[in-house]
């Protein structure tokens, strides 16, 4: 390569820990182009060109230090650790990508593989606010999962600094993010967009003393975490977490909360798997759908309300002839215009076909509204409710033990409903499962009250459409 100059007296320490010495450095320009090897690449860290180029899959057998503004464009090529294993706790590699100083640094495009050999992919040890990196698709594999380490380890680590992600993967046992302000001074995490595979996605710690006046701001506006999103300080008044968009696969939550931290996490969208209204920004509504908590605010609940009367569906629990819902902030309480002929249900009126059928299956007892004077004709009718009807109608026999299904607790409203059901034969279960909320079919329930009545159902044929409340009342009445 030509128009080499002699490295400067800092970057001789990484030429060293490379174990590569005596290089120079690219002259003076804006671009380094047509980098494919770790000498070539310390190199051009060691200059001054303000953009570089990878052109092929790299090989590194020690630290990347950046301290400088650069942007690295990947090109879709790796960079992959081959150096020393780790033998232990401090010993071995640390970080296989280390960003330090007041800096402006971008890296796009670029797959990082520690090959189980480092403790973080990336590690920015900066200056707080003065030390800027932003990683666009970019991916981290192995990283933070080493023996006796791994406790430590993450894909990156941000301390003391203003870090960007947008289109960032890890995997292949790579630990997830950690920020921190180790270094003294705040720290700023935003996640665009993310896949993080790993049991801790993201973790926020403030690790000083609570003397130390530190700050961490981070925001996540989407993305898919697999893991945990967890607060986890000494000092939680300091750190700072909001969530505007993104799936949520396991909790969201901070550390020992107590009613004053819960204003360390603000939530205003997202899906996830675990309730959080406790962190729910004013003026939303949290849904559960399919078994998901859902951020909607006021248009998207509007709309969500409407979608719900058109189909007729819904989330409400039919308990032993009560009306009763499964979670109270859950679900709406669809209330119709009242029907100018009086009855038990304001959505139920004489110009219903099924009609007296649910005056009928109402005053006997076998079914009740999902709510006081809604009964829901057009709702779809679950398992759940399904065995309930049909053992109201028995009379509430007791059943001669609990349910064998792990999604039926004892205290389930629907518990001596499903045993009773399972003891005569009337329903089966999906192996050590039954599926209270999953919906019923039209021919599946109908073989279901055959059963209860001591009749031989029909084949099975299937394809049948879901059964609802008011076709359900229709058909207990023509017993």
């Amino acid at each position: 390569m030509k128009g080499f100059k002699k490295l400067t007296a800092g970057f001789l320490g990484v030429v060293m820990a490379l174990g590569v010495c005596g290089f120079t450095a690219l002259a003076e320009g804006d671009t380094s182009t047509g980098i494919d090897s770790m000498e070539e690449l310390t190199t051009a860290l060691g200059g001054e060109a303000e953009t570089l180029e990878i052109a092929g899959d790299i090989n590194v057998t020690g630290m990347v230090s950046i301290s400088r503004d650069v942007v690295i464009n990947g090109n879709d090529h790796k960079l992959t650790f081959t150096g020393s294993d780790i033998s232990g706790k401090g010993g071995g590699q640390n970080s296989f990508i280390q960003i330090t100083g007041d800096v402006d640094v971008k890296i796009n495009g670029l797959t990082i593989d520690g090959k189980n050999s480092v403790r973080h992919c990336i590690n920015v040890f900066g200056n707080g606010e003065d030390t800027k990196v932003a990683l666009d698709k970019v991916t981290m594999k192995n990283g933070g999962k080493i023996e006796d380490i791994n406790r430590y380890g993450y894909g990156l680590v941000v301390n003391s600094a203003d870090v960007t992600i947008k289109n960032v993967t890890t995997e292949e046992n790579c630990g997830g993010i950690n920020v921190d302000t180790a270094g003294g001074k705040k720290s700023t995490l935003t996640i665009e967009s993310a896949t993080i595979k790993e049991s801790n996605s993201v973790k926020i710690e403030n690790q000083n003393d609570e003397t130390v006046d530190t700050e961490i701001e981070a925001k996540i506006e989407g993305g898919t975490f697999d893991g945990e999103v967890l607060i986890d300080t000494k000092n939680k008044t300091n750190v700072r977490l909001e969530i505007t968009g993104g799936e949520f696969k396991d909790e969201v939550y901070v550390a020992e909360d107590e009613d004053e931290s819960a204003k360390n996490i603000k939530i205003t969208g997202g899906t996830f798997a675990t309730d959080v209204e406790n962190y729910l920004a004013e003026d939303l509504h949290l849904v559960k759908i399919d078994g998901e908590y859902v951020v909607m605010d006021e248009n998207e609940y509007d709309e969500y309300l409407d979608n719900q009367r058109d189909s007729g569906r819904h989330s409400y629990s039919l308990k032993e002839g009560k009306t009763e819902r499964d979670d109270e902030e859950e679900e709406p309480v669809v209330t119709p215009e009242p029907e100018e002929e009086e009855g038990p249900f304001s959505d139920v009126g004489k110009d219903n076909p099924n009609y007296d059928a649910i005056v009928e299956v109402y005053e006997k007892g076998w079914m009740a509204g999902i709510a006081d004077g809604v009964f829901a004709p057009n709702g779809t009718l679950t398992r759940g409710m399904a065995v309930t009807i049909l053992w109201n109608r028995a009379g509430q026999p007791e059943p001669a033990s609990v349910a064998p299904f792990l999604d039926v607790t004892s205290d389930a409203w629907y518990a001596k409903a499903v045993a009773w059901a399972y003891e005569n034969g009337i329903t089966s279960g999906y192996g050590d499962t039954y599926g209270p909320d999953d919906f019923l079919t039209t021919e599946q329930f109908t073989r279901m009250n055959d059963i209860a009545n001591g009749r031989t159902p029909e084949v099975y044929v299937g394809g049948a459409p879901y059964a609802t409340r008011g076709w359900v009342a229709g058909l207990l009445v023509m017993e």
